[in-house]
């Protein structure tokens, strides 16, 4: 181990393993779990917005209206 607990990584000699991690997994398995992990969570935002309009109750209005309409617009 180096000073500050970094390791020196090597470019792998066998062309065959070029992209893949010490542990086997190819390098991007780990942005497919974070890809995942991402549309998990945006789905679950979406599901509790949805939730919360349909369970919202939103009051009604309470001012009166009151407009005097003429009798031209109605057919006689």
């Amino acid at each position: 181990m180096r000073a500050g607990g970094a390791r020196r990584v090597e470019a792998p000699d066998d062309p065959a393993r070029a992209g893949v991690g010490t542990n086997g997994q190819s390098l991007g398995a780990g942005m497919k779990r974070i890809s995942r992990l991402v549309l998990f969570l945006i789905a679950v935002v979406i599901a509790g917005g949805a939730v919360f309009l349909v369970t919202w109750d939103i009051p009604a209005p309470l001012v009166t209206i009151e407009k005097v309409l003429p009798d031209d617009r109605f057919p006689h």
